[in-house]
């Protein structure tokens, strides 16, 4: 673990240097962040489960455009007292197409992709993080135009796990989206994506496995909702189905995600979920959409207020392997003051089976967020 901090501080420090030193000068380089300052009351949930306050998210970000379309990001994450590499990639665009090389995610599912900046709920939906496969080192190219948008990329290992030991697997994952309706007062997006799975191999063992975990619809320090690992892995495989429907101050959004997992000397492992959240805005006009990667964003006007609710369901369940299911149900608020500061208010009623980690339960989360970012 010494190793990959110390080259993240070394990273972070060449960066931002340069960026600190010519800011003022050259109009090409910034320098930004993020601190999301978070408080949750949990009522009738299990012992173990403690109200309070935290930051979820402390980031610092510096940017460079060198013209002619190049640019480049590194963003380092800071929460918890843990020093993180978050994104790090040379990205070149012209035209339509955009290329992108270094550590990132891959551009599969709708709530998998988009910033946590631009979340609409203070957690992405239950079953997209499960089945999040994290960032890696890689290549992905993107196509977009009006009404069609679509994405490939290909990477190696799981995240930053440099080990002597390790040798690192492969991934890939494909996303198509086509928006028939897409104009000021309309947006209808409907898409499909695929990722496959190669996990990393210890070379002592000799074992492949993928962990699915999770803490339900909070980023405060609580323990695992779910904390599986399947063992004798071989490959996994992740399908999803997707769309976004804006029609004035009205919206929508949901998903249906799936996953199989291949096992060796063991029947696959399948897991599935969804979730359909949407709302209106009481103040403002509409949420934000981000054409190039097809995802949605902030509302671009300042003091909307919106309210909105959420449906999630998420089974990790199988005939062989049970790992444990929860539905949600969620409700929220969000106070758009500008551009750089949101104030968020959420409430869930969550259930989960006696196969999760913490076995059969039903409790209720409040929580509130003051969001910035520059």
């Amino acid at each position: 673990m010494k190793k990959p901090s110390n080259l993240i501080r070394a990273l972070s420090l060449l960066f931002l240097l340069p960026v600190v030193l010519t800011v003022q000068a050259e109009k090409k380089y910034s320098l930004g962040g993020r601190l999301f300052l978070d408080g949750g009351l949990f009522t009738a949930s299990p012992a173990c489960f403690n109200s309070g306050v935290g930051i979820s998210d402390l980031r610092i970000t510096g940017k460079a455009d060198f013209g002619d379309g190049w640019y480049t990001k590194l963003d380092v994450g800071f929460a918890s007292n843990k020093v993180r590499l978050k994104d790090a990639f040379l990205q070149k665009t012209k035209n339509g197409h955009m290329l992108r090389i270094g550590y990132m995610i891959g551009m599969f599912s709708l709530d998998q992709s988009v910033s946590t900046n631009d979340y609409l709920f203070m957690t992405g939906a239950n079953v997209a993080e499960i089945f999040y496969p994290g960032r890696r080192i890689g290549a992905s190219y993107t196509w977009s135009k009006s009404k069609f948008y679509a994405s490939g990329s290909v990477f190696c290992g799981d995240g930053l796990n440099f080990h002597k030991n390790i040798k690192q697997g492969v991934n890939a994952t494909l996303r198509f989206v086509y928006r028939p309706l897409d104009n000021a007062h309309t947006l209808l997006h409907i898409g499909t994506g695929a990722l496959y799975k190669c996990p990393d191999k210890n070379t002592e063992t000799g074992e492949r496995s993928i962990s699915l975990k999770g803490t339900g619809d909070t980023y405060l320090p609580v323990p695992f909702v779910f904390d599986s690992t399947i063992s004798h892995s071989q490959c996994q495989y992740q399908w999803n189905i997707e769309s976004i429907f804006h029609h004035l101050k009205f919206f929508l959004q949901g998903e249906v995600m799936g996953m199989i997992i291949r096992r060796n000397n063991s029947p696959s492992y399948n897991a599935y979920g969804g979730y359909i959240e949407g709302g209106y805005f009481i103040l403002g006009n509409r949420l934000g959409y981000d054409r190039r990667d097809a995802l949605p964003l902030c509302p671009e006007n300042k003091n909307s207020l919106a309210i909105f609710v959420r449906v999630n369901h998420t089974n990790l369940n199988d005939s062989d392997l049970k790992c444990g299911a929860l539905t949600d149900l969620s409700a929220g608020m969000n106070y758009y003051l500008n551009k750089h500061i949101i104030f968020r208010l959420n409430y869930s009623h969550v259930k989960t089976d006696q196969y999760s980690a913490l076995g059969k339960a039903h409790y209720n989360v409040l929580q509130s967020r003051i969001q910035i970012k520059f």
